[in-house]
């Protein structure tokens, strides 16, 4: 049995739109990690803990010392709460454990955002959601797109960007209708002169929907150079572009309660994830219903 894309949609906007999939719930879930590096274990649990994990309210969480990395970990509270960020450069930095307590009421549909995350972080085997560093340039944001023929507008992608001439590169990640194109379809490029206070859509042409890669070049006398700075876009056709939008921006306006200290890098690759997510639902329409 195939689902048509519209119920699919709402079966997502659901998720994010009340931050509330499958898999059995967690009990009194109190926050997931967002980052980790090196062995961070709950209190009376053997399995170390890995991105993307739930957190049990009133459960502590241990550092162990060990190994030639600085443990680190970063956890999203699900109250709305600023995340909790730890970082042991001596082991008595993080003598004290952590414990999450909830203050306020934590929605239990919150599980089925949990679920979608968490199997995207866990799947990130070849670290395809990782942030590249940038060498003091401005960065680009992740956004939903509108896909309407052509020219495409990248206001939300470039805020930010000074003024100047450059050329705008796409690279095919994860096609909607055609996936197999992803890998082997040709990039996509086009200059123009980008001013953030008049900004002016930019025509490429041949783009299909889908997830790409955007990178940022500028042009030089024998081609072009890379500036170091790229992010990721859902290209969407019109039918479903305001619920694709919709859910996107839900899921930005919840890592807005992170806190700003957490880093933007762990935010962006929370948000590739999303992007992904909704390229893939539209996927099940092509896949039967057991």
């Amino acid at each position: 049995m195939k689902l048509p894309t519209t119920v699919i949609l709402a079966g997502i906007l659901s998720v994010w739109g009340t931050l509330t999939c499958v898999g059995e719930p967690i009990p009194d879930a109190a926050g997931f990690v967002l980052a980790i590096t090196g062995t961070w274990k709950i209190e009376g649990m053997e399995s170390q803990l890995r991105k993307g994990e739930t957190i049990p309210a009133q459960r502590r969480v241990h550092m162990y010392p060990g190994g030639s990395t600085i443990p680190s970990i970063t956890i999203v509270r699900l109250d709305g709460r600023p995340a909790i960020i730890r970082t042991c450069q001596q082991p008595v930095d993080c003598a004290t454990p952590i414990e999450l307590d909830v203050q306020g009421e934590v929605p239990s549909s919150f599980e089925k955002i949990r679920s979608v995350i968490t199997r995207l972080f866990h799947d990130d085997k070849d670290n395809r959601y990782v942030i590249p560093l940038s060498r003091g340039e401005p960065t680009l944001r992740e956004a939903v797109l509108l896909l309407n023929n052509d020219p495409v507008d990248f206001s939300q992608v470039l805020d930010g960007v000074a003024v100047d001439r450059y050329i705008v590169r796409l690279e095919l990640l994860r096609g909607i209708s055609s996936p197999q194109e992803a890998g082997v379809a040709t990039p996509r490029q086009s200059s123009f002169d980008w001013n953030p206070q008049v900004p002016k859509p930019v025509t490429i042409g041949q783009l299909m929907p889908g997830l790409y890669r955007v990178k940022l070049l500028r042009p030089l006398a024998s081609g072009y150079g890379p500036i170091g700075i790229e992010a990721w876009v859902l290209l969407s056709e019109a039918s479903v572009y305001a619920e694709r939008q919709a859910a996107f921006s839900r899921l930005e306006e919840f890592t807005t309660r992170w806190g700003k200290q957490v880093a933007r890098t762990a935010v962006r690759s929370f948000l590739r994830a999303g992007l992904e997510e909704l390229v893939a639902v539209k996927q099940e329409e092509a896949s039967p219903n057991e």
